[in-house]
């Protein structure tokens, strides 16, 4: 079976919140057989707490960063992602618009 590749984005740059639990939680319910999943979140204390759960994370950092709608576009295109998820306002914007755009 193919697997389905899921980006969820995140703008939390730090490790604890409900938005980054509610991310964790989530992805660490998804059968790995089934789905490749790849996190993008801003550089900060998040990226090496998603690593140690095991996650792929991609650090990108989405605020004051138009380009960065590039760069999850690029993401989008080199994953061959099927499903983008946003978390917290400013993702939403950002991943909205690269997801439209992929």
């Amino acid at each position: 079976m193919k697997q389905i590749n899921i980006l969820q984005i995140i703008s939390s740059k730090d490790a604890i919140g409900g938005a980054q639990e509610h991310t964790r939680i989530l992805c660490s319910g998804l059968d790995k057989n089934k789905y490749r999943v790849i996190v993008v979140t801003r550089p900060g204390s998040i990226v090496p707490y998603y690593r140690e759960q095991g996650f792929e994370v991609i650090p990108v950092e989405l605020r004051h960063n138009p380009g960065s709608i590039l760069k999850l576009l690029g993401i989008i295109k080199k994953y061959k992602i099927h499903i983008v998820h946003t978390h917290n306002m400013l993702a939403d914007r950002r991943g909205c618009v690269a997801g439209w755009l992929g």
